[in-house]
């Protein structure tokens, strides 16, 4: 049997700033098999993923045969501009994940079955890009109570304008009134729905909206106050696979939506991405404000000694198949951490030893594929604190 510590891959990094640190740069990179997905990983409550815009084309993996095969053309760069503009505005990192393989070999943007097509690596690919992206929310979930997540895509649509999707058909934005119970169970800005003030068809294209928002800095968008809806035979994305999985139509905190931006003048030269990479930022802050009174270029991203009083330990997602993301909190810096893996016997699997960290998130993925399925316990202990045990079950 391997030894579970040559299985983990160590991130040993902070999730969010503390005290006597600096802050997460903007090179730090965690990537999954093959380097295939990347995640940035941030401290802002702010989650952006991009599926389409890859560039590897590994001859491991087949072409897929069937579904949509354009790349959307400079998401990835587009992505890594918004996170730099959410610096440089808040001083903070929103999370970031991307898949680097080129949309013939891998659409993330879709469930396995017609994303990888059967091929084990592209599976393997698929499985971190949504993995990566359940850990920005677990992260963000825990920090703040709640945040947002936000799918980039690129469209080629006649009417250059921003689509936004939030699970709503056109029928659905046609409607007089969106405050209808079952549009809004439907959609994917549902948690959000139960929290503010004010009516459900205000939050979605009212003054205070994402749309109207960026209809104010000069981004024409959809829906808004000014475009309430697409008309009737104009193309419109009203939101895929992730947001339906990571916004909170089926329930959580995160609250997503699906951004189409079109080509020219938006994704098309570095200064263009750069200046909407700013624009959805200001956009984002100012939702934020409007919606929840959140001050993202004010308020402090973490407060140590009240976020890591106590040893804390989770993992994510869980139930899991194969491979989870163990995170712990270290409360103050240790020199030895040990981490002990239990069957439901009693029996100790394995153990092994992190290196030492600073006070706060420590996180590494743990693959149990050569394990049999069933319930798990990891226990986690550090001098000076009694251990903690955490509940695994692993699913076939």
């Amino acid at each position: 049997m391997k030894s579970l510590l040559l299985k983990l891959i160590l991130f040993v990094m902070l999730a969010c700033p503390v005290a006597g640190s600096a802050p997460i740069q903007a090179d730090t990179i965690l990537y999954g098999y093959k380097q295939y997905t990347e995640y940035r990983p941030g401290s802002l409550p702010v989650i952006i993923s991009a599926p389409h815009g890859g560039f590897l084309s590994p001859a491991s993996i087949p072409d897929r045969t069937y579904g949509v095969m354009v790349t959307d053309s400079k998401t990835y760069e587009t992505a890594v501009a918004i996170s730099e503009a959410f610096f440089t505005r808040t001083g903070a990192f929103p999370h970031v994940i991307v898949c680097r393989l080129k949309r013939t070999k891998l659409d993330a943007n879709r469930s396995i079955d017609e994303a990888a097509q059967g091929n084990a690596e592209a599976e393997q690919a698929w499985h971190d890009y949504h993995r990566f992206i359940e850990t920005a929310k677990d992260s963000v979930s825990r920090h703040y109570g709640q945040g947002f997540y936000i799918d980039l895509h690129g469209h080629g649509h006649p009417k250059q304008r921003l689509e936004l999707g939030y699970l709503l058909s056109v029928n659905d934005l046609r409607n007089g009134s969106l405050n209808i119970s079952n549009i809004i169970s439907k959609s994917s800005f549902r948690h959000l729905a139960s929290v503010v003030p004010h009516a459900f068809d205000t939050l979605i294209r009212g003054r205070g909206s994402i749309g109207s928002l960026f209809d104010s800095i000069g981004y024409p968008s959809v829906p808004s106050e000014t475009t309430p809806y697409p008309l009737e035979d104009d193309p419109y994305f009203s939101g895929g696979y992730s947001t339906h999985r990571h916004g909170s139509a089926n329930g959580g905190v995160i609250d997503g939506f699906q951004l189409e931006a079109w080509y020219q003048g938006v994704r098309d030269t570095e200064e263009n991405r750069r200046r909407f990479a700013d624009a959805l930022a200001e956009v984002i802050e100012r939702f934020a404000l409007i919606q929840l009174d959140w001050r993202l270029t004010e308020q402090p991203i973490v407060k140590p000694d009240t976020l890591w009083p106590v040893m804390k330990a989770w993992v994510a997602p869980n139930p899991f198949t194969d491979i989870c993301t163990v995170f712990y909190t270290l409360p103050y810096y240790v020199e030895t951490v040990k981490i002990e893996l239990y069957n439901t016997s009693g029996q100790r699997i394995e153990a092994f030893y992190p290196l030492p960290g600073r006070a706060g998130l420590r996180s590494f993925n743990l693959s149990l594929a050569d394990k049999a399925t069933g319930i798990y316990f990891l226990y986690i202990t550090i001098p000076g604190h009694a251990p903690i045990a955490v509940k695994m079950i692993h699913l076939p």
